[in-house]
């Protein structure tokens, strides 16, 4: 990977091919330095333009660094303290929780449909609550249990309640809110992407053979030669229509597993608004809220 010196600093930049780019272009985002070259320049030539815009390059990075530290800012204030209850980011917008008392030994969560009446109760053992992050091999292995809790929870609630036994620690306290709200939000994202898959795949004429939940945090979906589709579950934090493209994105893939013309032309046939989508999952990844969701 080529490098540019810029003061004390070297820094990486990556070259894009394009057989459709008329002229050098560089791009500075979260992603890194892209220099995108028309197929009839040399690397030299490109590496003399990124010379030529150092100064421009140093900037636009120090541009990007104060943005995402802003960003992260604002993200690290939208992630509740867990056991005093608050907001999650849910489907675009604020799913909200409360945190009350529960006699036994099992948290317990109640979707509250209107003021006090609870549309479902589920229960979970208190010992069992407080674990540590889930790894992508932890969320195959989850698969039958989002499997069971999609017949769990059934309405799209606007609040949620989480009982929590008085005897547990603070630390086990909030550990236990965050399982249990994570649970019904994992629950919520694969009761949606299967919704999705299942249309999706239908036009398209093919179907996936297995659907998973992944823990990406940046790569939100993955479709294997296998047929086995797999989506971040924290794409349930995200407006319905990113979820949705996303999703379109992947089943396409069955179909054509590339991104050439024949991939893009089954996108449009399946999910005709698949550009409005997109745009609305590069929005929700550039605000807080997609931050937010990746420490949760």
């Amino acid at each position: 990977m080529p490098r540019l010196r810029i003061g004390h600093d070297s820094v990486a930049w990556t070259t894009v091919r394009s057989a459709r780019a008329r002229r050098i272009r560089i791009r500075v985002g979260p992603e890194g330095v892209i220099v995108t070259v028309p197929r009839g320049a040399s690397a030299g030539e490109a590496e003399a333009f990124v010379a030529q815009k150092a100064a421009w390059i140093a900037g636009a990075l120090e541009r990007v660094t104060r943005w995402e530290a802003g960003r992260d800012a604002a993200a690290a204030q939208m992630v509740p303290a867990w056991e005093q209850g608050g907001a999650v980011p849910y489907r675009g917008g604020q799913l909200a929780f409360q945190v009350e008392p529960a006699l036994g030994r099992r948290v317990r969560l109640r979707e509250v449909v209107a003021e006090d009446e609870p549309a479902h109760v589920a229960d979970s053992p208190a010992a069992h609550v407080a674990r540590g992050p889930r790894s992508d091999a932890d969320a195959d292995a989850d698969a039958d249990a989002d499997a069971d809790a999609r017949e769990e929870y059934l309405t799209d609630a606007p609040r949620l309640a989480i009982g929590v036994p008085a005897h547990l620690a603070e630390e086990a306290r909030s550990a236990a809110v965050r399982d249990a709200v994570v649970r019904w939000l994992r629950a919520r994202a694969l009761y949606h992407v299967e919704a999705e898959a299942h249309s999706f795949g239908a036009r398209l004429g093919r179907m996936p053979s297995v659907i998973r939940l992944g823990d990406q945090k940046s790569r939100w979906g993955s479709c294997a030669t296998s047929g086995v589709v797999r989506v971040s579950w924290r794409l349930i934090m995200a407006p319905p229509e990113a979820l949705a493209y996303v999703v379109a994105h992947e089943v396409a893939h069955l179909e054509a597993p590339h991104h050439g013309p024949a991939f893009w032309a089954a996108v449009a046939r399946i999910h005709p608004a698949w550009a409005d989508g997109k745009a609305t999952l590069k929005a929700w990844e550039r605000s807080g809220r997609a931050a937010a969701g990746r420490l949760l």
